[in-house]
């Protein structure tokens, strides 16, 4: 019924259309209500009407005005193209504009309302000398106006004094986005920055990916590896640095130095010490010497050392045996410690009332020793596990429960560190008891602030 409905209503609509063809008044205002395409002016369409009116009535077409006479296609095709979606590329399209172009030129950053968003360079200094790191990123991330070099090099040093990838990475970026990226200044900074994070990785990446590489960059690569204990890649840059046909300077020197001792290189950094004035004519100056000792030093070889300062072709300063005081400290030598500072104040008597204080320090106030602690964490994280030591838990609780002046005897069957071992020493004086520890070596008596071991066990 739907069909012929239909059919029969555009049958009755052409013999209407038909019947009023005689009138060019009325015809012209019938085919301008029922919108028939072309109709006066088709002769397909006068010819077989009904084909042209069943098309039009599938699919009428919206009404549009006749364009003008000065109607150009070229300019029309133009506009349409210009209209198009582009791809999005922050230079040529923004989303947030309704499609709209906007051209920016190269090295900088689009921020949504210009009007809005103003220079924010001085905000992002600001931030970071008030170490407000995050806030100074967040101004980056929504869009703040790109920094200037030294805003960038402030940013860097903050990312890597406050350690962290993930903001370092976030910096980065945006200085990828800028147009500073070929500056060789700001990426020896970008290589420390990622070194201070212990990313080497990214640190490598973007040495390898600077086109004018000082000397300061390879100095800052080879510390980057011997900072992460890759001091045989450090050494092996080094080679690669000569290769290229780089002459090494006296800095170069330090950072080889520095490598040596992380790896244990003792005749190789003698070795590159005899080059420096056989092959490269660089005259040693006592950090050198100093960098010398250092490989002795931390390699743990104390007798060495102290051989090494008294065969020097001048007279060693204060300097040397400072130097080897933080040796036996590391080491844990207590007799070299109290022998270099007998040195120590007979070069310099200015330092008498410095070894003083450090000597009462060491007899009244309780220093933790961090070296008892085996886990990779920082120096503060390490002072705060020390207190939770069972020995030192066992003599909190056995003080509380008992009777002042009394003796505790503390029975356990795991061996006494030293730090636990001096803090027992210092609380048997402070709290005027005689305290008794039994580990699974032997017994210790302390009392009055000695230990009947002699601090030896």
């Amino acid at each position: 019924m739907a069909f012929r409905s239909c059919r029969s209503q555009k049958i009755l609509t052409i013999g209407y259309l038909l019947q009023l063809r005689s009138s060019s008044s009325q015809f012209s205002r019938v085919t301008k209500t029922f919108t028939v395409k072309n109709l006066s002016t088709s002769t397909a369409a006068t010819s077989n009407p009904y084909r042209n009116l069943q098309s039009a009535a599938s699919h009428p077409p919206p009404q549009r005005p006749n364009p003008s006479p000065g109607f150009d296609s070229q300019r029309f095709q133009n506009q349409r193209n210009s209209n198009h979606r582009a791809p999005r590329n922050p230079n040529q399209w923004n989303p947030q504009h309704s499609g709209q172009y906007q051209h920016i030129p190269q090295g900088q950053y689009y921020h949504g309302n210009s009007n809005q968003i103003p220079n924010q360079s001085n905000e992002i200094v600001r931030f970071c000398k008030l170490r407000r790191y995050k806030d100074a990123i967040e101004l980056l991330d929504k869009g703040a106006m790109p920094p200037d070099k030294d805003c960038f090099s402030l940013l860097f040093e903050s990312c890597a004094n406050l350690k962290s990838l993930e903001h370092s990475k976030k910096v980065h970026g945006h200085f990828l986005r800028s147009k500073f990226t070929s500056d060789p200044k700001l990426n020896n900074v970008v290589i420390r920055m990622f070194g201070e994070c212990t990313s080497v990785t990214d640190s490598k990446r973007v040495f390898d990916h600077m086109a004018d590489k000082d000397m300061e960059s390879w100095h800052l690569m080879m510390r980057v590896y011997t900072d992460n204990g890759m001091g045989d890649d450090a050494l092996y840059l080094f080679m690669e640095m000569t290769k290229q046909g780089l002459k090494p300077n006296e800095e170069t020197f330090f950072a080889l130095f520095s490598a040596c001792a992380s790896v244990n290189a003792i005749k190789e950094a003698f070795l590159h010490f005899d080059s420096m004035e056989n092959e490269f004519g660089i005259t040693p100056r006592t950090q050198h010497y100093l960098g010398l000792l250092d490989v002795f030093g931390k390699c743990g070889h104390l007798v060495e050392a102290e051989q090494y300062i008294r065969d020097l072709p001048f007279e060693p300063t204060a300097e040397f045996w400072e130097a080897m005081r933080s040796y036996g400290k590391l080491h844990g030598d207590i007799d070299l410690e109290d022998y270099t500072e007998e040195l120590i104040v007979d070069l310099d008597p200015s330092k008498s009332d410095e070894a003083m204080e450090m000597a009462a320090k060491k007899e009244a106030v309780y220093v933790p020793d961090t070296r008892c602690v085996l886990h990779d964490i920082d120096e503060e994280a390490k002072e705060q596990a020390l207190l939770y030591h069972s020995w030192k838990l066992a003599i909190a609780y056995g003080i509380r429960c008992t009777p002042p002046r009394k003796s505790l005897t503390i029975i356990k069957d795991l061996r006494v560190c030293n730090d636990c071992h001096n803090f027992i020493k210092i609380m048997s004086k402070i709290i005027g008891r005689t305290l008794i520890v039994r580990d699974n070596e032997r017994f210790h008596h302390f009392s009055d602030g000695k230990c009947s071991c002699g601090d030896y066990w």
